[in-house]
């Protein structure tokens, strides 16, 4: 894609999380609560395995899914995420009919042990959508982001972590919060999105004609193009801060222009800690904004 200046991530991807309200956008982007999947308050195993449980002083870390994955015929799909039986343990259930839209709880997984995201009832066995990372210690913090990318045949899943030792974002400055957006899934629609919005990448503005500072322009790169794998990152005053999305590509200079606008998001940023903004079309037509807590 022509994103500039792109920032690298663990395996290909972004990162994650906080709960906020998106204000309902005048061209039809509106936000989405933050609701989660069905909960598994105790990761439960199969019955008649011969294996045992982990118990709970065996899970590290923490790891949390989220869903906006769609079919190839563009229906957006639930599934269930399953910790596969390793040589110790049984199975374990981590999080069952994660809806479209959603993310599942917090849980930790045992050292050594993979995990996947599987249609809803079809257990651990079965063929993976997807595989989802685990973490690797337990200082670390991770979330999957589940989608299809340009094409439907395989699941894509954004590893976005939150490790002092992994490439994750800082925390925000004394008096800020920090806005992580995120567009992965809107790729995959770009054609059916380009008649509203013009495509699937924006820039980023304020509200007043200007772009938004970036945090990678604090380093001395240009400004990114918010798009595919590229992230933005924003620093903001505490309360609801409004964004606007601009067509790209644009004239220089005039990038966050009022008659580039294609949508806006309000985010109630919170000081001291990090709201990630999901795009997302759930009918590839409309942009949605899904904001959650960035960590834990």
């Amino acid at each position: 894609m022509c994103d500039r200046h792109r920032m690298k991530f663990c395996t290909s991807v972004v990162i994650v999380l906080a709960l906020v309200g998106c204000s309902k956008k005048e061209d039809g982007a509106k936000g989405k609560a933050d609701t989660t999947s069905d909960p598994v308050t105790t990761p439960s195993t199969p019955a008649g395995k011969e294996l045992p449980a982990a118990p709970a002083a065996e899970l590290r870390g923490a790891v949390r899914v989220i869903n906006v994955l769609k079919d190839k015929d563009g229906t957006p799909m639930a599934f269930d995420v399953w910790g596969r039986r390793s040589f110790k343990w049984a199975p374990i259930q981590y999080a069952k009919n994660v809806a479209y839209g959603t993310a599942t709880e917090w849980y930790g997984t045992p050292k050594g042990t993979s995990a996947i995201a599987v249609p809803v009832g079809a257990g651990p066995d079965a063929k993976e959508i997807t595989m989802v990372w685990s973490p690797g210690g337990d200082d670390e913090q991770l979330s999957n982001l589940v989608y299809f990318d340009q094409s439907p045949a395989s699941a894509m899943m954004a590893l976005l972590p939150r490790t002092a030792t992994n490439n994750a974002p800082e925390l925000p400055p004394a008096g800020k919060g920090l806005v992580y957006f995120n567009a992965s899934q809107l790729r995959a629609s770009e054609a059916t999105l380009a008649p509203t919005y013009g495509g699937r990448s924006f820039f980023i503005g304020d509200g007043t004609g200007k772009c938004i500072y970036q945090r990678v322009q604090s380093k001395g790169f240009g400004m990114s193009v918010l798009g595919g794998t590229q992230p933005v990152e924003h620093d903001a005053a505490p309360g609801k801060v409004t964004f606007t999305f601009h067509k790209y590509p644009a004239q220089k200079d005039k990038e966050c222009l009022e008659e580039n606008k294609k949508f806006e998001v309000t985010v109630d940023v919170v000081e001291g800690k990090g709201t990630l903004v999901v795009l997302h079309t759930p009918d590839g037509k409309k942009i949605e904004a899904l904001q959650l807590p960035l960590w834990k």
